[in-house]
């Protein structure tokens, strides 16, 4: 895995904040944390001793069981963090959290040594929640790629089974979109790609290689994830893996489909349901009718139409962009203006180089990309 910054350096930030005991969960994530480039190469200058790195934006989210009272001992050892929201006091900035937006509460663009640091703090509940239903596929999407954990509740079970089964449920989501024949590549681009799928700065404000480039470079990392999961007993009857050769195979037959449709989300599966309701009622009553279906029933339906990809495609980006878009109204409000407008220029300028280095790479190379 390619990681830019020492873990142990990275761990130290956590000192800064009140009550550590108080957080069951702490992880970074981000390309100032691990090597993003469409052309990577493995190399010692990759090594995060390599030498001084530039300064750059660390992404943080930080699990707290008692938002209330971590907000509180936070704002009075690090009152600085926060926007004017500070003066509304804990309580407010609490209840902000947990009723707006994906359920976090971002600080950004907060300087500590040569870097700057942004956290998302959460609550537990709220995580475990996400991490099982995708209720707002916000923190439980961003888990789906490779992360470094800073620390972690070892007594917490529910908290370690609810990250397990999240990476389950990715490679349920990911299977029934692929064909039956896939590459190693095609499956991890397209689990990367799910929390992306939807969100409306995709579309401006992000770069476009984002996927590719978070992907390519930590191949090794996306196995050690999913490798695992692919050769337990839960997967070894659906996906063949190569011990030799480029392919994965995989039973695509009704009722595989439908099998992977059962262990769904709740949220995905809710939203699928619309999804295939809109499109195959022709009327109110009949819509009223088949919404009394059991869900059960409703994902065998689903499991036996051939158009099943479409409907799940439509089901993650209504709730990739109905988080995306919350999430980022409220940014506005929790950081402060200033500092919306600084992080947000700093959006665009990558995704204008990011669009750059696509005509430079097209004029180069131009038969690549007929």
């Amino acid at each position: 895995m390619a990681i830019l910054r020492e873990p142990s350096r990275l761990k130290s930030i956590l000192n800064i904040f009140p009550a550590l005991d108080d957080i069951s969960y702490c992880f970074a994530y981000g390309s100032a944390i691990f090597k993003q480039s469409l052309d990577y190469q493995p190399s010692q200058s990759s090594s995060a001793s390599s030498g001084k790195m530039k300064s750059q934006m660390i992404d943080l989210v930080i699990a707290v069981d008692n938002p209330l009272e971590w907000h509180r001992a936070n704002i009075f050892r690090n009152s600085s963090h926060y926007s004017g929201l500070r003066f509304l006091g804990p309580k407010w900035i609490s209840y902000i959290q947990q009723h707006f937006g994906a359920r976090i509460f971002y600080n950004t663009l907060i300087p500590i040594e040569n870097d700057y640091i942004k956290y998302g703090v959460i609550s537990t509940r709220d995580l475990i929640n996400d991490l099982y239903d995708w209720e707002t596929f916000y923190i439980s999407g961003r888990l789906h790629k490779p992360t470094l954990t800073l620390k972690l509740d070892e007594q917490n079970i529910e908290l370690k089974n609810a990250i397990k089964i999240n990476f389950q449920s990715a490679l349920h989501v990911a299977l029934l979109l692929q064909s039956e024949q896939f590459t190693q590549e095609d499956l991890y681009m397209t689990i990367a790609g799910l929390s992306y799928s939807g969100d409306f700065r995709m579309t401006f404000g992000e770069d476009r290689n984002k996927i590719a480039k978070i992907v390519k470079p930590q191949m090794e990392a996306f196995r050690d994830i999913y490798d695992p999961l692919l050769a337990s007993d839960l997967f070894k009857d659906i996906v063949s893996m190569p011990s030799s050769g480029k392919y994965y195979f995989q039973n695509c037959s009704p009722i595989a489909i439908q099998w992977h449709l059962n262990l769904l989300p709740k949220t995905v599966q809710y939203c699928l349901s619309k999804e295939w309701l809109a499109a195959n009622s022709t009327s109110r009553r009949q819509r009223n009718s088949a919404s009394r279906l059991d869900l059960d029933d409703l994902m065998r339906r689903l499991a036996f139409d051939i158009t099943y990809r479409a409907y799940l495609h439509r089901a993650i980006e209504s709730i990739v962009f109905r988080s995306s878009w919350s999430q980022s109204m409220k940014g506005i409000f929790t950081a402060g203006m200033s500092k919306s407008i600084s992080y947000s220029m700093e959006k665009v300028n990558k995704m204008i180089k990011s669009s750059d280095s696509i005509v430079h790479n097209v004029i180069k190379s131009p038969r690549k990309h007929l």
